[in-house]
């Protein structure tokens, strides 16, 4: 509505004297020619009977909604003024009828209609706006309602994401501190699309004060298309941690590299990485920021494409109750030995490799090799980790377990009440055996390390490895 130039509708018949008092600006119109239009436009009078031009002044007016007013001397008659009433009875445009010259009455009856208009279209228009706020509401509960439906229909059908690589734990780290590297770039053998998380192994975590790191996906040219909030480094767990990205990252196909760095801001101390298996080609190894490699092995990662809107759930990283954790390698542990049970059925032994910095525990034919690590001083231990490895590409499938008691009565209890869930791996695969327990155990304490042969034949390449060990300890 155009308050600034009101349009006003007034028989040819009236001459300008008589419209010389009206107040300015007013666009003055024909009602013929405007009666003239609305009856052709209408199909009420055929063009051929009209006495105007079809592209008459009155085709304009016809389309304008912004008419103010009919303007009538007392008594007006005519065919030309009966149907302007009729329109404007079925346009609701307000008839005024006054005597020439018209002047400030009309003003001031006119400025009252355009008011009373205004206060229309303002209570039509906040009308309109709670009508499209009522209407946003309802489509927001319509599609979460569809989010829950495509939800349950991948939970029946399809899964929310799926693993698209996975690099195990070796136990050798990778560390990120002030005095050593900062940042570390690691290659991801997947296509960047739809790359909502990915989990790492903390070995160790020696952060100290307010240091915080951060976690980016990016492309092989540098460009970051996800990022994690700064975290606080003194709350990592160790173990496997998930790091979330929000949200499923959308871009075309491309190459995969996560970016980890360090608050170069904060204090000594550091955050202990596990490295993957060694990798023979060098864009997969772990890298600095200039891409000189960090070790011969990627870090131990693994990585989740998500539908969009999909968010991975936490994991658990540490048993109930730990606050700390320290890592053993197999060097810096007293020497394995057998540990003879009835069920003992021969095996070639347990014995410490120095080149491989691990632990053999080779499988027997039937029932299972126990292998113990005596006398490991702990305080409050409350669990244990191993990372384990079946070495030798014609191994069979090999059961891993392990479990903890005190030095003081480990010989008198059964392995088998003191050993966690078995685990099963293939030839040169990576696994993590677990053991926890609910009281934390001070003092010295005796590591049981069991194997069996899963699937296959007994053989001279049962070499069932172990490789570090994490304690994990509470205050």
């Amino acid at each position: 509505m155009t308050l600034t130039a009101p349009l006003i509708l007034a028989p040819r018949a009236l001459d300008d004297a008589a419209l010389t008092g009206l107040a300015a600006p007013l666009r003055r119109a024909s009602v013929e020619a405007w009666v003239d239009a609305l009856d052709r436009l209408m199909g009420e009078t055929p063009a051929s009977e009209s006495g105007a031009e079809p592209a008459s002044e009155g085709d304009a007016l016809a389309g304008d909604e912004d008419i103010a007013a009919l303007l009538l001397p007392p008594g007006a008659r005519g065919p030309a003024v009966k149907r302007a009433r009729d329109w404007a009875d079925k346009l609701a445009i307000p008839v005024y009828e006054g005597d020439a010259p018209f002047g400030p009455e009309f003003d001031r009856w006119l400025t009252g209609t355009l008011l009373e208009r205004a206060a229309t279209a303002r209570r039509d228009a906040a009308q309109s706006r709670a009508a499209a706020a009522l209407l946003r509401e309802e489509t927001e509960t319509l599609q979460s309602a569809f989010a829950e439906l495509e939800s349950f229909a991948y939970a029946l059908g399809a899964p929310n994401f799926s693993t698209v690589a996975s690099i195990p734990a070796t136990g050798m780290p990778l560390v990120l501190e002030q005095s050593r590297a900062r940042a570390v770039v690691q290659h991801i053998p997947s296509d960047l699309r739809g790359l909502v998380a990915v989990d790492l192994n903390i070995l160790n975590n020696r952060a100290k004060g307010a240091q915080t790191l951060r976690l980016m996906l990016r492309d092989r040219n540098g460009t970051v298309f996800a990022r994690t909030d700064p975290i606080a480094c003194a709350g990592l767990k160790t173990g496997w941690t998930r790091f979330n990205f929000g949200t499923a990252v959308e871009v075309a196909s491309r190459d995969a590299e996560l970016v980890i760095e360090l608050d170069p801001r904060g204090e000594k101390g550091g955050v202990w990485f596990a490295l993957g298996p060694a990798a023979p080609a060098e864009r997969l190894r772990a890298a600095g920021p200039d891409g000189a490699p960090l070790a011969d092995a990627p870090l131990a990662l693994r990585a989740y494409r998500g539908t969009p809107g999909a968010r991975l759930p936490r994991l658990m990283g540490e048993p109930e109750g730990a606050t700390g954790a320290s890592l053993l390698m197999p060097r810096d542990a007293p020497r394995p030995r057998r540990l003879l049970t009835e069920s003992e059925d021969g095996s070639p032994g347990v014995k410490f490799w120095p080149k491989e910095n691990a632990i053999l525990v080779h499988p027997p034919a039937k029932g299972c090799t126990f292998g113990v690590i005596k006398k490991v001083a702990v305080e409050n231990l409350v669990g244990v980790d191993a990372m384990v490895n079946v070495q030798n590409p014609h191994a069979p499938a090999i059961n891993f377990a392990l479990g903890a008691a005190p030095s003081s009565d480990s010989s008198a209890r059964d392995p088998m009440d003191v050993i966690g869930d078995w685990i099963t791996l293939g030839p040169r695969q990576w696994g993590e055996a677990h053991a926890w327990w609910d009281k934390p155990i001070t003092g010295e304490v005796d590591l049981i390390l069991a194997t069996s042969i899963a699937r296959g034949e007994p053989s001279d390449t049962c070499w069932a490895l172990f490789r570090a060990f994490r304690l994990h300890t509470a205050d």
